[in-house]
């Protein structure tokens, strides 16, 4: 992303009035999933998982001299990882009616490299990490082919 802004971002402590930006990312998953009965033949299915996503940003920024690409105003790296794993449950204990369940782990990190350190502009490096868990549990009520009637209560996770 190449972005000229509609000022000049010339003051030393601004990151500039244009925008330098290459991200790249990418990430993998891998989960298990089985079907079986219980011991009074009812359905239950599992799955488990593991998720890893990172993605890096080089961040440059520059004096927009009426256009032109002018001082280096700001050059840094940006990343940001995601780690998790999951389980949850889909059990069937009556024709009419379901229990779903789960839990997910999850580990973000995200960091700031400051690459352009000036009087002016100090060292904005910087690391932050979050954790949590967060569980779900739900019941699904088939009242007819056509319709179901649900209730889940679960927890979020935002960074």
């Amino acid at each position: 992303l190449y972005q000229r802004l509609g000022f000049s971002g010339a003051a030393p402590t601004s990151s500039g009035g244009i925008v330098d930006l290459d991200r790249t990312f990418g990430g993998a998953a891998l989960s298990w999933n089985r079907r079986t009965t219980t011991a009074a033949g009812l359905p239950l299915m599992w799955s488990a998982g593991l998720e890893a996503n990172g993605m890096r940003d080089g961040r440059n920024g520059y004096v927009n001299q009426n256009g032109s690409q002018g001082a280096l105003r700001r050059d840094e790296t940006n990343t940001a990882t995601d780690l998790g794993a999951f389980a949850q449950f889909d059990w069937t204990f009556h024709p009419a009616w379901q229990l779903v369940g789960g839990a997910r782990a999850s580990r973000v990190r995200l960091g700031i490299d400051d690459h352009f350190i000036t009087a002016a502009s100090p060292d904005d490096s910087g690391h932050a990490s979050y954790s949590n868990v967060s569980p779900v549990l739900g019941v699904v009520w088939h009242a007819l082919d056509s319709l179901n009637v649900y209730a889940n209560l679960g927890r979020g996770f935002e960074t």
